[in-house]
């Protein structure tokens, strides 16, 4: 079995700033020296709940990216990559090169489900993703294939995809 902890680059607390990275870099480094296997990060661009202003979080791969060079032996991953953020060939480019960059250590989860707000409640509830998400999430799986972003071959990324 492995273990894996999470290492929080939003705010504390609602309407606070995210930390600072230093103090992300450090909780890092404390989870690796307390032998977890791996760290995760969430990929969301703000956090939005009801009643409660509206929070800021880091950008999760240029966190990671630190992090790779933080670290030696954990495990780096999203907890989980939205793919309909970035263009499928874009986020396997990143994940291929974050995976040289920490030496071989990077877990690529994919995700399509999020959240909506309810239009007749102020309560949020989660929803399975609009199908050309699912879609979508279907098709940055085999995009993420390294050799082909990678070599010299001439590529696209409808035929990366395939």
């Amino acid at each position: 079995m492995q273990i894996g902890a999470v290492v929080r680059i939003g705010p504390e607390e609602s309407g606070a700033q995210p930390a600072p990275y230093a103090a992300i870099r450090d909780m890092a480094c404390r989870i690796e020296d307390a032998a977890f296997d791996s760290i995760w990060v969430y990929d969301h661009f703000l956090y939005r709940w009801p009643g409660r202003p509206t929070d800021g979080i880091w950008e999760s791969w240029t966190v990671l990216s630190a992090l790779a060079q933080a670290t030696q032996r954990v495990q780096l991953g999203t907890l989980v990559s939205c793919t309909p953020f970035r263009n499928p060939a874009v986020l396997a480019k990143m994940a291929t090169t974050l995976d040289e960059v920490s030496g071989g250590r990077v877990i690529l989860g994919l995700g399509a489900a999020g959240t909506s707000r309810s239009s007749t409640r102020s309560e949020s509830r989660s929803t399975i993703a609009p199908v050309a998400s699912r879609k979508r999430c279907r098709s940055s799986a085999p995009c993420c294939a390294p050799d082909a972003l990678i070599s010299r071959e001439r590529t696209t990324p409808h035929q990366i995809a395939r």
